[in-house]
């Protein structure tokens, strides 16, 4: 994604007579440079406190003879004076303008522009900063016997020099970590050095290289290895390396007063949040700043006040609005239009496909009912949203999941099917009644099952609340275990999550990429949505078998809980168990739950 930031550079020049002198003939006249920083409303690359703590600017003649002026962002006074000639600007971000070649933290960013003083005349610049560290990561597979011949005894080190202050040191702590290098551009190399005391023979190994032209942007990927084999011994690198950065850049250019783009994570379904760019110059009073907007091309406007963000900058939430609807947001000063103004579509206001489990058919078989119709000319009913584990169980004749028509006596005449989840127990395993979005990928001999989570939510809506109706009949459970004792009541679950996640991190297919195999317990923690690292927000519901109103139906409102709202989800996640550890094949046989009407909330 490109990243953004504003440089507002004015040079204004003013002819001034100077005196001319034997050693500066270039002196004919003096102009001055008006430089002012702010952060763009994109997603920048640091936060607005990190530009500007780093931001550094240095401004050489343009035949490189000398630096002729050098400023941090913060410190810059409001004109630099300089003799009108041709000069270059430097912009330096992140660890290098600290003066850090080496930092875990911080990314370094540089960017030159060409730009000259004459007397009498304006002038704008336009500056993108590149990103100029090279991203770093040092990896010690147990397979490259690195810690097989040293323990936990060893060091890597690499740096653009062979001094260790200019270093990131890695060792296991800091195995897979990225991290950043700032390498020189007439010398573009990296100093390694791995050392460590072998655990057997007690002595230390000391080895080093260089890796040579090194890319600014690029990404390198280290797994130093050593073996030792009959007394001789091996140790080399392998590296992976590629541009996987390459739009990562800051671009610097003039700013005027006017709407800035929308940040796409900043649209929801029924409020949105605008930024302006204010010549505070010319608009000076901050109250009489404000926006306006339109859904009806213009015929009626409401306006909101706006919120002084930083220098230059303005915000505003816009709320009561409406999902997948359109609308034109404008600049005010004083009642008076600043600029045209931007469009913004709203999130749609999507709901789970077959949410009221009105669609039922016998597509997996005569034994119960699917929650979709391969008849359906709906698209959405027609294709698998929801499944169960009824193709494992199905065959040794127990339904976990079925239609009932049991349904909230609130929902008469609405509702005909809702959903009924029974645990059993049946040939040699407890089995939860469960309903889940995704899909059922198979049993794992007479052991367990293997589930994929999730569905593709191409729309990136993101729901504020839950609601839903749901009836749990939790007994006393009969097949306790380390989870849950025996005799205790059962506790039923239904958890709802939305994030980005990935089958290469968490196991599953492209389209329900979350894998949980009952019979892998490092993979049945993955069903914990809510500590997935992709997880952007999620809300559980459980209840135990002895609850107040237990048995009988009740609608419930659930808020999600979001870890970022910076990031658009492209996964959904629905699961619902009768037994909250049927994973761990533990629970009551005779717990039933019930579940109608699943509706998300906008706001």
């Amino acid at each position: 994604m490109m990243k953004k930031a504003l440089l507002i550079l004015s040079v204004i020049a003013s002819a001034i007579s100077c005196t001319k002198g034997a050693a500066d003939l270039r002196r004919t006249a003096e102009g001055s440079v008006s430089l002012r920083l702010a952060l763009d409303r994109s997603k920048a690359a640091m936060t607005e406190e990190e530009l500007t703590d780093s931001a550094l600017l240095k401004i050489y003649m343009a035949d490189f003879s000398g630096l002729v002026r050098e400023h941090k962002a913060w410190e810059m006074p409001d004109k630099i004076y300089l003799p009108a000639d041709n000069y270059r600007v430097d912009v330096l971000l992140g660890a290098a303008a600290k003066g850090l070649p080496a930092s875990w933290e911080q990314k370094s960013y540089k960017g030159s522009a060409p730009f000259s003083i004459r007397p009498g005349t304006d002038t704008t610049l336009q500056v993108t900063a590149k990103l100029w560290s090279v991203t770093v990561c040092v990896e010690f597979p147990d397979s490259l016997h690195i810690h097989e011949s040293f323990g936990d005894s060893y060091t890597f080190s690499i740096g653009p020099s062979e001094d260790e202050r200019e270093c990131l040191v890695y060792d296991p702590s800091r195995a897979g970590q990225d991290g950043y290098l700032v390498v020189s551009e007439q010398f573009p190399t990296m100093f390694w050095t791995f050392s460590g005391i072998h655990q057997i023979h007690k002595y230390r190994f000391t080895k080093t290289g260089e890796i040579t032209d090194v890319k600014p942007g690029a990404r390198y990927t280290m797994r130093p290895r050593f073996n030792n084999h009959d007394g001789v011994v091996s140790f080399d690198i392998a590296i992976d390396s590629g541009y996987t950065e390459t739009d990562d850049i800051i671009v610097f250019e003039p700013k005027s007063s006017g709407m800035s783009p929308c940040i796409d994570c900043e649209i929801w379904s029924r409020h949105a949040t605008v930024h302006a760019d204010v010549d505070e110059g010319s608009f000076p009073e901050q109250d009489k700043i404000k926006f306006e907007y339109t859904s009806d091309g213009g015929q009626t406007w409401t306006s909101s006040d706006a919120v002084r963000v930083s220098e230059g900058a303005y915000a505003a939430t816009l709320t009561e609005l409406e999902g997948s609807t359109e609308y034109r947001c404008r600049l005010l000063y004083d009642g008076e239009t600043v600029d045209e103004g931007i469009t913004f579509t709203t999130r749609p206001e999507k709901q789970l496909p077959n949410w009221d489990f009105e669609t039922v058919s016998n597509a997996e078989g005569s034994k119960y009912k699917a929650f979709y119709n391969p008849a359906s000319s709906d698209p959405e009913l027609k294709a698998q949203f929801w499944d169960s584990g009824n193709k494992g169980s199905a065959d040794f004749n127990f339904i976990i999941c079925d239609a009932s028509t049991e349904v909230p006596m609130q929902l008469a005449g609405v509702s005909t099917y809702c959903a009924k989840l029974s645990s059993q127990y049946a040939v040699v395993k407890f089995a939860a009644g469960n309903l889940f979005a995704g899909e059922f990928a198979g049993l794992v001999d007479t052991k367990g099952g293997i589930v994929n989570f999730g569905r593709p939510w191409e729309t990136k809506a993101r729901p504020s609340e839950v609601s839903f109706w749901y009836k749990y009949n939790g007994g006393k459970v009969d097949h306790g275990g380390n989870k849950i004792s025996e005799g205790t009541y059962d506790i039923c679950s239904i958890k709802f999550a939305i994030g980005t996640w990935t089958a290469d991190k968490c196991g599953g297919t492209a389209t329900c990429p979350v894998q949980v195999n009952t019979t892998e317990e490092k993979t049945i923690a993955q069903g914990d949505f809510g500590s997935l690292e992709q997880t952007i927000a999620f809300c559980t519901l459980e209840e135990a078998g002895n609850a107040a109103g237990s048995g009988q139906w009740r609608q419930v409102t659930i808020p999600f809980e979001y870890k970022d709202t910076t990031v658009l989800p492209t996964h959904i996640i629905v699961s619902a168990a009768a037994s909250k550890y049927g994973d761990y094949f533990q629970g009551c046989s005779s717990s039933e739950l019930y579940i109608d009407n699943v509706e998300l909330i906008y706001d």
